[in-house]
């Protein structure tokens, strides 16, 4: 099971820049924005521009549909990681899945409607068995992987880029690895990581 957003494309900065493409109609809007980014508990971009739009109904008087900034992000996002760079080893990791057994399958907080639309984009759709996607959470697509094939917890590898990619994977009791180059973006070190997706190809080759 892989991440989507920074584990298979390179999209996590065009995500963040979005945000701020979204706040450049008012001069302090920015600032309110990268407040709103900077806490720890973001939820998704809903509850981003949900806290955004009551800002600036508070300090400025300033109403705007959250809605409408939604759908201008989402539009945004679509159209960015639709020809974002993949994160490198991709083509090399999923070519070679493709010729096994092996279930491959997405589980992002992008809704749904949207991820898989940008999948289609890519012309990518056709390596993967499934794909999951806000509302539900992270657990919940694998505890329906868990369901849907009649499998233990250990017999899924998660492969991530966050702290809520690990811990959907230590709650569901399955293997995780994080893509990146360092630790800082997970609270724990206990877990390993790979700096491109070739070396979880290396990995699954020591157990065939």
């Amino acid at each position: 099971m892989f991440d989507f957003d920074g584990t298979l494309v390179d999209s996590n900065e065009i995500k963040r820049e979005a945000f701020f493409t979204i706040s450049d109609h008012l001069s302090s809007s920015k600032k309110i924005m990268f407040e709103i980014l900077s806490m720890t508990d973001l939820g998704d971009r809903y509850d981003i521009f949900n806290r955004y739009s009551k800002r600036l109904n508070e300090e400025f008087k300033f109403v705007i549909d959250e809605d409408f900034l939604v759908d201008k992000y989402t539009q945004i996002c679509e159209e960015n990681i639709s020809l974002a760079q993949s994160i490198l080893g991709f083509d090399s990791l999923l070519n070679y899945l493709k010729k096994t057994d092996i279930k491959v399958i997405i589980s992002s907080a992008t809704p749904i409607i949207t991820l898989k639309k940008i999948i289609i984009n890519r012309k990518i759709d056709h390596f993967f068995d499934h794909i999951y996607g806000s509302p539900e959470s992270k657990v919940e697509h694998i505890k329906k992987v868990i369901k849907d094939y009649n499998i233990n917890p250990k017999e899924i590898l998660y492969v991530g880029d966050s702290e809520v990619d690990m811990q959907a994977s230590i709650i569901s009791g399955s293997f995780f690895i994080g893509v990146g180059n360092d630790y800082s973006r997970f609270l724990s070190d206990q877990h390993q990581l790979v700096n491109n997706l070739d070396s979880i190809k290396n990995i699954l080759d020591q157990f065939n």
